[in-house]
């Protein structure tokens, strides 16, 4: 289970295990190597709490959606929740507009990691909903 939801995040964000190994590492106190992402998704490799933890915060998530105790639909850090912004409606615009101009000069492959990246972290904002003419 664990190895499986490993693999899941790291594809969804678009990740080569390299790269979530150098993410982890910078959150652990050790080299977190190719090699060991590569046994953690194969099951051959024991995670430690430290790593599991990094990888929850990588991935945006908590250590029991990672161990299968939750399903993670409703999850979210309560850091990232309980920080709201105040934006008024031109500020607003300015930042929407600021990231069409950054996200232009982005190659396809870093605009898809970057899709998948929100994907994975905003779950809620790509389910699919009824079309609201449906209600009357």
């Amino acid at each position: 289970m664990l190895a499986d939801k490993i693999r899941e995040f790291r594809v969804n964000m678009g990740l080569t295990q390299q790269q979530l190994g150098e993410m982890v590492t910078e959150r652990v106190n050790k080299s977190v190597s190719k090699q060991s992402i590569a046994g953690y998704e194969q099951g051959r490799r024991d995670v430690s709490t430290d790593v599991l933890m990094a990888l929850a915060d990588v991935f945006n998530t908590s250590t029991e959606v990672l161990l299968g105790r939750e399903d993670g639909a409703a999850y979210r850090k309560p850091g990232l929740c309980e920080k709201q912004m105040v934006i008024d409606e031109k500020e607003e615009v300015q930042m929407l507009a600021t990231w069409v101009r950054a996200q232009r000069m982005l190659s396809p492959e870093d605009r898809k990691k970057l899709f998948n990246i929100i994907r994975v972290s905003f779950p809620e904002l790509f389910l699919d909903t009824e079309d609201d003419s449906d209600k009357d």
